[in-house]
């Protein structure tokens, strides 16, 4: 059960979904919520992943895709670390 009110949201939030063939990427999809006005795909690091092995290098190099076209404003500069860390964590996880 978790105790939150109807306003708390994330700050940041990441999906990741990828299918392999013979240990590697064949499929990837990787979405960021609460960065842009709607949920924003991450093209350019999905493409990065396909046909690699997911590995931590891969994994940072993808993270590092997805954020390399933000355009912050000075009041959400952080989220852009909060972002790319969200990527990682999550294809991390998509490894075990």
């Amino acid at each position: 059960m978790a105790y939150r009110k109807s306003v708390d949201f994330a700050l940041v939030n990441c999906s990741a979904s990828l299918s392999y063939s013979d240990g590697k990427v064949t499929e990837a999809r990787i979405c960021l919520n609460g960065v842009h006005n709607n949920p924003r795909r991450c093209q350019d690091a999905e493409a990065l992943l396909i046909g690699k092995e997911l590995t931590e290098e891969t994994a940072q190099l993808a993270a590092e895709a997805a954020v390399a076209d933000a355009k912050p404003l000075f009041q959400n500069l952080y989220k852009v670390q909060l972002a790319k860390t969200s990527v990682l964590d999550a294809l991390i996880g998509c490894a075990k």
